[in-house]
């Protein structure tokens, strides 16, 4: 069988046809040089141009057949097939980086550079100096990719359309932007609105921007991170930042991280937000049970006072620590007095127990046993209350408070002359 009927026939030799015309080379060095089993070669595999003659490296159909398969075959190509236009227009249509391989002349042209942005903007890396300041593709580039940016001249780089277009389509492309740019606020602006992280590609001076951090912030609180350490003492911009995610506080300033209305504003949306916040507040009462309200887990990081006086609370009324948070900033005082009565109509007496406010309104009456103990006393008084017993202040005839667990009887408590 001949050669080209092996080329033709054999679809695992097409398939694997670089090998195939190498091995077919060693046989006859004619076939290297044979437009026809070349041509047939290279349409199923562009890159075995590399093994074909110097006359079928310059033969613009075989070229074209072949770049059309395969665009970056156009490196193997001769010096005039690469500045062929027609086949660096094939080539860069198939694969844009294949600019890379094309003459100086054709990296310079605007029709064959223009096809190659187009298909993939980063081939803008192998334009010429000229492409690379022509605006027209620049734009085309960013438009399509604003990291390609990276890759325009120093002129564009400084040019305010340009440079917009490229925020608008990845803020990051901020970084590449001339330092000009970094501090002109209308792109910054842009930049943060699309991706509030791009404030730290900024110049100082928009990071010292009220206005420029205020939007980055409002899109995503994190971004506080970048901002000047005057805005993070800024409090209409932290205020901003932990109403939009409570965990940014951890970038605040310490003046901020001490500041009561920020640190409410923080942990009443997360209570976890108070393991940032200034040991101060972390004694804060008010601090305190708005966190551990919000979120029970933020218990562990208040201060070590705190957490012995919340402790305390819990072990005496064996509450959850919600409910001991609350028992340090609310109390509900009530007054007692008692008088004996019948507890069932049959003539066993009973202790009637009369509570009133500080006010001397009566709030409820409850009615027990003599032999009752003062558990019965604050369930029930709590129960019509419908206030948990830790935040109850119940004061005796005597004056003195009520303790939770007297092991007194209540006739002696309530009823002592």
């Amino acid at each position: 069988m001949s050669t080209m009927a092996v080329v033709q026939q054999d679809s695992f030799s097409l398939r694997c046809c670089g090998p195939l015309l190498r091995l077919l080379w060693l046989q006859s060095n004619k076939m290297k040089n044979n437009e026809t089993v070349v041509m047939a070669v290279v349409q199923k595999n562009g890159g075995s141009l590399k093994d074909a003659s110097m006359e079928m490296k310059n033969n613009e159909k075989v070229v074209m057949a072949a770049v059309q398969q395969e665009g970056c075959s156009l490196q193997y190509a001769s010096e005039e097939m690469k500045n062929n236009e027609t086949v660096v227009m094939a080539a860069v249509q198939q694969a844009a980086f294949s600019l890379k391989y094309a003459s100086e002349e054709m990296k310079n042209n605007e029709t064959v550079v223009t096809a190659a942005v187009q298909k993939h903007c980063p081939s803008l890396k192998y334009a010429s100096e000229e492409m690379k300041n022509n605006e027209t593709i620049v734009m085309a580039a960013v438009q399509q990719e604003g990291l390609s940016l990276q890759f325009a001249s120093e002129e564009m780089k400084n040019n305010e359309m340009v440079v917009l277009a490229a925020v608008q389509h990845d803020a990051f492309s901020l970084q590449y932007a001339s330092e000009e740019m970094k501090n002109n606020e209308k792109v910054v602006m842009a930049a943060v609105q699309q991706d509030a992280f791009s404030l730290q590609c900024a110049s100082e001076e928009m990071k010292n921007t009220e206005k420029v951090v205020m939007a980055a912030v409002r899109h995503n609180a994190y971004s506080l991170r970048y901002a000047s350490e005057e805005m993070k003492s800024n409090k209409k911009v932290v205020m901003a930042a932990v109403q939009q995610d409570a965990l940014s506080l951890q970038y605040a300033s310490g003046e901020m991280k001490n500041s009561e209305m920020v640190v409410m504003a923080a942990v009443q949306q997360n209570g976890g937000s108070l393991e940032y916040a200034s040991e101060e507040m972390k004694s804060n009462e008010m601090v305190v049970m708005a966190a551990v309200q919000q979120n029970g887990g933020s218990l562990e990081y208040v201060s070590e006072e705190m957490i012995t006086k919340v402790n305390a609370t819990i072990m005496e009324f064996e509450c959850n620590a919600e409910v001991a948070a609350r028992s340090l900033v609310q109390s509900r005082v009530v007054q007692l007095s008692a008088k004996y009565v019948s507890c069932d109509g049959g003539g066993e007496p009973g202790i009637a127990v009369t509570c009133t406010n500080p006010g001397g309104n009566i709030v409820t009456t409850v009615i027990l046993k003599p032999d009752c103990n003062t558990y019965d006393l604050w369930q029930k008084i709590s129960e019509n209350l419908v206030v948990p017993p830790p935040i109850l202040r119940l004061i005796l005839p005597s004056g003195e408070q009520l303790r939770y667990r007297t092991q007194k009887p209540l006739r002696e408590l309530l009823m002592a002359t």
